[in-house]
């Protein structure tokens, strides 16, 4: 999701740091 929001488990806009499928 968001660096902030979901910066653990990304998976709607694709801007995390770790789970990023």
């Amino acid at each position: 999701a968001f660096m902030i929001i979901l910066a653990f488990a990304d998976s709607v806009v694709g801007i995390g740091f770790m789970t990023d499928a």
